[in-house]
């Protein structure tokens, strides 16, 4: 398991957040978090996680709130996140 801290995730997350805007597209903010390890961050590292424990996904998804995006979690597509795994 990695061993990334609650502040880098943070920190990753808003990064996130910048490089494809608080306004994309639903889809497209799902693949920035995707690619940057953030769409269920208990997920194999490749696989749209960081292998952390499951918990740290709170983080992420308190911290996108808090950048003021309506966001909610697995909303969208949820059986292709899941097979994301596959």
């Amino acid at each position: 398991m990695s061993t990334i801290t609650e502040a880098e995730i943070k920190t990753k997350t808003k990064e996130v957040i910048e490089a494809v805007g608080i306004d994309a597209s639903e889809v497209d903010f799902r693949a920035g978090l995707w690619d940057a390890g953030l769409a269920m961050v208990q997920y194999p590292v490749g696989k749209g996680g960081l292998d952390l424990a499951p918990g740290m996904q709170a983080t992420v998804e308190r911290t996108i709130r808090a950048a003021g995006r309506n966001y909610h979690p697995l909303s969208i597509n949820t059986i292709g996140i899941g097979m994301g795994l596959g």
